[in-house]
């Protein structure tokens, strides 16, 4: 609990230097000309991004400590429901962590292609190459069948 506060009071920190910055460079502007702050947005919500990734896989874990602080029993099948999430959750810190590190190149990879399908832009995005034949407005059913990868499987 006290790393996810600690990860969230540097993101703070971290928001409010962008912020900043960005205000510094207000000064530069012509007279008329908004005031952007593209940066402190994007920054604000990769940050809310992180320490949602981080909270989901450990709040399990905050219920246990929960119990454990108010002394309150745990029934043997709430405990076995709590583990099972645990198992479940916490092994999906990094892809939480990996999904939190691509989305940028994602969102910047989908505002240039536009053309193409959310499925292609994330493998483009993750690396994984596809024949494009899957795009965006498709009409017949050739052409709105699934991608083939590029590499086939067999050896020969």
């Amino acid at each position: 609990l006290l790393c996810t506060l600690i990860v969230i009071v540097f993101m703070v920190l971290l928001i409010c230097s962008v912020y900043s910055q960005e205000k510094k460079g207000d000064k530069y502007l012509s007279k008329g000309q908004k005031k952007k702050r593209d940066y402190t947005i994007d920054t604000a919500w990769q940050g809310v991004r992180y320490a949602g990734a981080l909270t989901i896989p450990f709040t399990p874990q905050y219920v246990f400590l929960g119990y454990f602080l108010f002394q309150t029993p745990m029934g043997n099948t709430t405990f076995l429901f709590w583990v099972y999430l645990v198992a479940i959750f916490f092994p999906l810190l990094g892809f939480n962590n990996a999904c939190v590190y691509f989305y940028p190149r994602y969102k910047a990879h989908r505002k240039s292609n536009e053309d193409k399908t959310r499925f292609h832009c994330v493998c483009d995005t993750l690396g994984i190459a596809w024949k494009s034949t899957w795009t965006k407005g498709a009409n017949s059913e050739t052409e709105a069948s699934l991608s083939e990868p590029l590499v086939d499987g067999s050896n020969g």
